[in-house]
């Protein structure tokens, strides 16, 4: 099912979602100045498109969805699955598993094993520049996931409060570091009538890394003389619970893991909606998390500001029209002040948002930030700024102002542009010598060729200019055809 806002799937299928077995194929190429890929060309993709050009992709998609909920004959049991896979070369030459699961459904309840189109949180999930979590930046973790299909009605509420909730296990590969799991969590609320005009939403999610081995960690100051993280069952309540282990030394822990066990991180959500007669509108916020000062708020107004309006009605197809349009506001300054306390103080600050000590890539997946990209990593910065800090994230404080907007012409033609600005100041740590400024844009034409059957053409211009990433254009041009 498709969501304009929720916890779960990336909503590419909207558009076809009474045809349950579905192929597509693409073939394109990206072209840039200075060799470098612009970020909106190339950020929440799933980590399918590489940061350099010149590079060809070609790309196949077959998957198979739940039947709607809207048929007549409704399916108490029902399955689905998807493959992705996605070849690049040129500038750089890979071949990627974006998606490769298998799902399963029993009235409302999902398991799901795989790797998976995913993103987490609650916004605009089509033109949001990135959830806080999970954007869908990067290449989906291989997980097993058990979840509410959607949202599932409180017994005796009169279905008026909802809720969505699930709880995953995954397997977090990487170079530097072995053997290294993923925990993932998450409940939301709904308020109101599932067929209301207005909702209010709120709830959480949990990220966690945990376990892992690596010579590095023999070194300080992580902590980890034997070179190895926790990883048994035993110590797994601790990481559920996000809490610290009592008598620490006792139990053979490290003063590292006495604080927590692995890399926690999240965010805790709002949303308020409101549908009208012309369209929907939503007002979201995403507070992060990453120890207990961003639970009590003392990071405030840290987190992902958004609100989205979407046309309800696509009838009139004699002009342009402007169907959808998101503005947000990403700010990650504060951090509970500049200051780290661990003995002196029951509240953390200087909370150094997606690094950690142990996990030297922090909340990273294969190069790409699992959260928003409007925190780059150091392969994405100019050389200068690398040099400035020795953290994955060189720069988490950030202020920065996105515009999404979907407009089209007739039933031919649709276009997207994405326009941000941001501030960018280094980390608590080490700060830049000064603050740089960023500037990057999109405009995405798509359009349907008259006489061939389910052919598309895509073309995209992209620019960034300012201090922080390379100052690149660049352009992709597609062909994609679908089969039903």
């Amino acid at each position: 099912m498709c969501y304009p806002f929720f916890y779960g799937n990336w909503p590419t299928t909207c558009a076809a979602q009474n045809r349950l077995f579905q192929t597509e194929a693409e073939v394109g190429g990206f072209v840039a100045s200075e060799n470098v890929i612009p970020i909106w060309l190339r950020a929440d993709q799933f980590g399918s498109v590489p940061n350099s050009a010149p590079t060809g992709t070609l790309r196949l998609r077959l998957w198979k969805d739940y039947a709607p909920a809207d048929t007549a004959r409704k399916r108490r049991l029902d399955y689905g699955f998807g493959v992705n896979p996605v070849a690049n070369i040129g500038a750089i030459n890979q071949f990627l598993l974006v998606e490769a699961y298998a799902k399963v459904k029993w009235r409302g309840v999902e398991l799901m094993a795989g790797c998976r189109r995913d993103i987490t949180g609650l916004g605009d999930s089509v033109l949001s520049s990135g959830f806080y979590s999970g954007s869908g930046n990067a290449l989906p973790i291989p997980k097993v996931l058990l979840q509410t299909a959607s949202y599932q009605p409180v017994p005796f509420l009169s279905r008026f409060i909802s809720f969505n909730a699930g709880m995953a296990h995954g397997w977090y590969q990487a170079d530097y570091i072995k053997g290294v799991f993923l925990h993932q969590k998450h409940l939301y609320l709904r308020f109101g009538k599932p067929l209301g005009r207005v909702h209010a939403y709120a709830g959480v999610n949990h990220q966690a890394l945990w376990g892992g081995r690596a010579d590095y960690l023999r070194e300080p100051p992580t902590s980890a003389p034997s070179g190895k993280l926790p990883s048994s069952l035993r110590d797994f309540p601790y990481v559920f619970s996000a809490t610290a282990p009592g008598n620490w030394v006792q139990q053979g822990y490290t003063a590292f893991d006495s604080y927590r066990i692995g890399n926690h991180l999240g965010s805790i959500d709002f949303g308020f909606s409101w549908s009208g007669k012309g369209g929907n509108l939503l007002f979201y916020h995403q507070h992060p998390f990453e120890d207990v000062s961003g639970l009590l708020f003392l990071n405030a107004p840290d987190g992902l500001w958004g609100l989205r309006w979407v046309r309800a009605t696509q009838s009139d197809l004699t002009g342009f029209r402007l169907n959808r349009l998101t503005m947000e506001v990403l700010s990650t300054t504060n951090q509970s002040g500049p200051t780290f306390y661990i003995t002196s103080s029951r509240y953390q600050g200087a909370d150094n948002y997606f690094n950690h000590g142990q996990y030297l890539q922090g909340w990273s997946y294969r190069g790409n930030a699992v959260g928003t990209p409007l925190i780059p990593t150091r392969n994405e910065v100019q050389p200068a700024l690398q040099q400035q800090s020795p953290f994955y994230f060189p720069s988490n404080r950030v202020q920065n102002a996105y515009v999404g907007a979907e407009g089209q012409w007739r039933d031919r033609l649709t276009l997207t542009t994405r326009v941000s600005f941001g501030r960018y100041y280094g980390t608590f740590f080490q700060p830049f010598d000064k603050a740089v400024n960023q500037f990057s844009a999109l405009l995405m034409a798509q359009t349907t060729l008259p006489r061939w059957n389910n052919l598309g053409v895509t073309a995209g211009l992209a620019l960034d200019q300012g201090g922080l990433l390379p100052r690149s254009a660049g352009g992709y041009i597609g062909l994609r055809k679908r089969w039903n």
